[in-house]
């Protein structure tokens, strides 16, 4: 698993490697809500517009757009309240994870 921090800004795009693959993940704060758009590494959009939610999947509906993108990223809140705040991923409440292929392969297969 990944920890993917993030700055306490409204607007921003953060660098990241993930599954050997460089992206820019570029988070909006839209005043109620948080997007998420998907970049290559020269800044050309892959996905736009993300919902971010809570211990949701937010791949799933988007593998064959990411073909080298195979594992899983989830906003991860565990305190029973699944909303997510505009503070919340620089206030520790909620976590930005990529979980490689990998692990949620052994995951499902320990399951």
């Amino acid at each position: 698993m990944i920890i993917i921090n993030l700055i306490d800004a409204n607007d921003f795009v953060q660098r990241v490697t993930l599954d050997g693959t460089i992206y820019n993940l570029h988070m909006s704060w839209s005043g109620d809500d948080w997007t998420l758009d998907i970049r290559n590494a020269d800044n050309v959009d892959i996905i736009r517009g993300i919902a971010v939610r809570a211990n949701f999947p937010l791949l799933a509906p988007y593998g064959r757009h990411l073909p080298t993108l195979r594992g899983q990223l989830l906003a991860v809140v565990n305190d029973g309240n699944d909303e997510l705040c505009r503070d919340c991923f620089v206030n520790g409440r909620a976590k930005l994870v990529y979980v490689p292929a990998s692990e949620v392969r052994e995951i499902l297969n320990n399951g």
